[in-house]
């Protein structure tokens, strides 16, 4: 759990009065893009503490300047985010850049959420650098809360992206997988063994969250759904999405066609076979860290605890 502070931190000398306590402030360091996190140990050293003011030698710019994230209220910490031009060089240099998706597998559900707040605030504010209205300089309020322009003074807030993510099913023991020829951080193909996953897409204008799941399973395989059941949600860092994740059932779709410009191939995949690729043993392909939903949607399915119609079995 993370406390804001929303209306707190429109006051003047707030982080001042924040961060005096020795200790208190922690700050994430990322590179442009969030592909990367810096860590100074091992993987729970993500967060880096602040010294006492005159004795810090890390921040080139005062914590005033950079994003607040919040207090998060499991460790106790405040915690800021810069970039990698933030950071003096030295201290770079005796530290490592890790990926961050590596980073997110090794943390704590509390942790990860902490994390994906923390990167998608900056990349948000690296994106919003100009006024969408009149195209003049964008400038941080509120300790990176929101942005106003320069010139025409409209405001912006933080802005979320939907999306979903979709394990479809066809009832028989197999879900449909694929490998998509614009690889993300957590879809880069690993070695000599191609990385499939699950379907995923961005919500258009108009149309609601299930509306999006048929039809990104209609324009990406020509399947077509006939149930689906909605499980949960991700925060997803990449840059700042959300996504809604469903089970689908496509039960008389034998026949799948990739949407060329956005997979290599598509296809159905057996429960086994998904089960060999969570372990990391199949021969053939990798699919998705822990971290993210994919992992999570076919894990609870190749397990068992999950149906052959993306219903749970007892308790999920």
């Amino acid at each position: 759990m993370v406390t804001r502070h929303e209306r707190e931190r429109c006051s003047e000398g707030f982080i001042d009065r924040l961060a005096a306590p020795a200790g208190k402030s922690c700050v994430v360091v990322c590179k442009e893009g969030a592909s990367k996190v810096l860590l100074n140990g091992d993987a729970a050293s993500w967060l880096h503490p602040v010294l006492p003011r005159g004795t810090n030698l890390f921040l080139k710019a005062p914590l005033t300047q950079a994003v607040y994230i919040g207090e998060c209220m499991v460790r106790p910490c405040c915690v800021f985010v810069v970039g990698e031009k933030e950071v003096h060089c030295e201290y770079v240099r005796h530290c490592d850049w890790v990926s961050t998706v590596t980073v997110l597998s090794s943390l704590s559900p509390a942790d990860q959420s902490l994390l994906s707040l923390a990167l998608s605030m900056k990349q948000w504010a690296a994106t919003t650098l100009f006024c969408a209205r009149c195209g003049g300089a964008m400038h941080s309020l509120d300790y990176g809360m929101t942005r106003d322009c320069t010139m025409c003074k409209h405001r912006v807030y933080a802005t979320v992206a939907p999306a979903i993510i979709v394990a479809v099913l066809d009832g028989k023991g197999n879900v449909i997988m694929s490998e998509r020829r614009k690889s993300g951080p957590a879809l880069s193909a690993e070695g000599n063994r191609t990385r499939l996953t699950i379907l995923a897409g961005f919500v258009a204008q108009g149309e609601s969250m299930e509306e999006a799941v048929l039809r990104e399973v209609m324009e990406e395989t020509g399947a077509r759904v006939t149930s689906l059941r909605y499980v949960g949600s991700q925060p997803w860092p990449f840059p700042f999405q959300l996504m809604a994740c469903y089970y689908a059932v496509a039960d008389d779709s034998p026949h799948l066609v990739a949407e060329e410009s956005e997979l290599v191939q598509v296809r159905w995949v057996s429960r086994e076979e998904v089960r060999e690729a969570l372990a990391g043993n199949h021969g053939e392909f990798v699919t998705s860290p822990p971290c993210t939903a994919t992992y999570v949607l076919l894990e609870e399915w190749a397990s068992g605890r999950v149906d052959d119609w993306g219903k749970p079995i007892g308790h999920l």
